[in-house]
């Protein structure tokens, strides 16, 4: 599952950052388009099968432009933010730190964050691998343990 929205052009007054408008503030300085896009995920770790969702959060419009800065996060297409939700929307997090699970979703979410561009829907994300603790990463259950 994965969405992807056009970021609408800069308009006078809409958005503040100044690479985006004029000076004079009467046109866009330039456009930009980039995409909120949505992940959903396969964390992996010893005994563990956790879905995650994520979200790169880049606003299309003006109302998610405003909600979003009001919430406190920069809007900027080349920030490394994304926000992980736990399986069954038990828990949300945009700060790896956040998370009370210091191994698994931790070391998960900064993966992601760090590899994002990369990172395609259903891809298992193994903590164990990461770490060092096995040679080569485990296989989706998609593929072992199908529905």
């Amino acid at each position: 599952m994965q969405r992807k929205m056009r970021l609408a052009k800069a308009s006078r007054g809409v958005v503040e950052d100044p690479a985006f408008i004029s000076e004079d503030h009467s046109r866009p300085k330039q456009t930009m388009e980039s995409e909120m896009i949505v992940k959903v995920l396969e964390l992996r770790d010893a005994g563990t099968f956790i879905p995650v969702i994520c979200i790169k959060p880049v606003p299309e419009n003006e109302g998610q432009r405003y909600l979003l800065r009001r919430d406190g996060y920069s809007c900027n297409p080349m920030d490394r933010l994304v926000i992980m939700i736990n399986a069954q929307c038990r828990g949300a997090a945009y700060d790896p730190y956040d998370w009370r699970d210091a191994r698994t979703k931790r070391t998960a979410h900064i993966y992601i964050q760090e590899k994002w561009e990369d990172l395609r829907d259903g891809d298992v994300i193994d903590v164990q691998f990461l770490l060092g603790e096995t040679d080569k990463p485990k296989v989706s259950e998609r593929e072992t343990a199908p529905c």
